[in-house]
């Protein structure tokens, strides 16, 4: 009769084996939902995706090359994944971690990889990449990503983006309201990237250069602002009058920074100087005296500032060149303009000029 008896089962054998269950049902799932993907070489393009995370060069070249083999055709595959959350499998093991033997639990974790699917997203963030202009259609999965809570998959995201042309400024723009800093320095340097294509976001970057209280943000704002070029100068002017004193320290160091760095941003920023409302012009004269390059033709737009009917400007223009130039540095610039400014430059370097002098260098 006690032969004949049942040994009792362990406690957690009908918790297992539901689980067992749950995970058959979720793999199932997840393969019925698993979109149809391109072949390329006999292989399906998410497996070349994952040789991206390969630690041999040689295998990544390949899979790179791979994939933009197949182009535009692998663009919803790959929005499938980046679109690939973490798992309810893989929650409910790493959950189940103290009401499971060790054995069993580690079983289980080695058939959910819980941590894979950040991994899975980056990677298929970097694959769009490759596709460059191609993954446009990407785009709104891509703007999606830059809120994960993986600084791999971000970081990843915004490459994609840049890479995808100018046609992604509007989902970067769209995100630096609401992305929180660590984010935002992702979404300028894709912006950065993009150069003067990304010009249309210039307006969003400003506003970013006079709020954010980052030290990282701050100057990646200024870069990105510099790498534009000069169509981002009419967005720097038009935010002067709503900066406080630190922005405009900001705006106008950014302004000169373009204009020494872009030969032809000297004539946009001269003409900004022109335009620009009485109660600004000093700031923008105050970018142009900062630009660190082109020294001759940076003195001819300031003494030119001299006959500006605001006696403020030109009070502060002879000030400047007084004490930053002299009458034979100004000789061969000045020579094609009017006599009437010849007259009064040379009439602010005389001891009696209208306005106190300065040390001339």
């Amino acid at each position: 009769m006690l032969a004949t008896l049942r040994k009792p089962r362990p406690f957690w054998l009908w918790p297992a084996t539901l689980l067992a269950a749950l995970i058959a049902a979720l793999l199932l799932a997840t393969w019925l939902v698993r979109p149809r993907q391109p072949v390329h070489d006999g292989r399906p393009l998410l497996a070349w995706v994952a040789d991206l995370e390969s630690p041999r060069a040689e295998v990544r070249a390949a899979a790179e090359q791979a994939i933009r083999s197949v182009g535009a055709e692998g663009v919803s595959a790959l929005v499938w994944a980046l679109r690939r959350g973490d798992s309810l499998l893989g929650r409910a093991v790493v959950a189940t971690e103290k009401s499971l033997p060790r054995r069993v639990w580690l079983a289980l974790l080695r058939t959910a990889k819980p941590g894979e699917a950040p991994r899975q997203r980056a990677a298929a963030a970097r694959a769009l990449g490759l596709l460059g202009p191609a993954a446009e259609p990407a785009l709104p999965a891509l703007k999606e990503r830059l809120s994960d809570r993986h600084f791999s998959v971000i970081g990843a995201t915004a490459g994609a983006m840049a890479a995808a042309g100018p046609a992604a400024v509007p989902w970067l723009v769209a995100a630096l309201p609401e992305a929180p800093e660590p984010v935002r320095g992702h979404v300028l340097f894709a912006l950065e990237k993009l150069g003067p294509a990304a010009a249309p976001a210039a307006p969003a970057v400003v506003q970013v250069l006079l709020t954010s209280g980052d030290q990282n943000t701050l100057p990646q704002a200024a870069q990105t602002l510099i790498r534009i070029g000069p169509m981002a100068l009419r967005a720097m002017v038009e935010a002067l009058p709503r900066a406080d004193a630190s922005g405009i320290d900001r705006l106008v160091a950014a302004m000169a920074e373009v204009a020494s760095r872009h030969p032809g941003a000297f004539d946009a920023l001269e003409a900004e100087l022109r335009r620009a409302p009485r109660a600004i012009q000093p700031f923008v004269l105050r970018a142009v005296q900062q630009v660190n390059q082109f020294p001759l033709r940076r003195a001819l737009i300031v003494a030119r500032t001299l006959s500006d009917p605001n006696p403020d400007l030109s009070a502060a223009a002879a000030d400047w060149l007084r004490q930053h130039s002299c009458p034979a540095e100004l000789e061969r610039p000045l020579a094609a303009e009017l006599e009437s400014l010849r007259q009064r430059v040379a009439e602010i370097f005389r001891p009696d000029g209208l306005s106190p002098p300065g040390d001339a260098k």
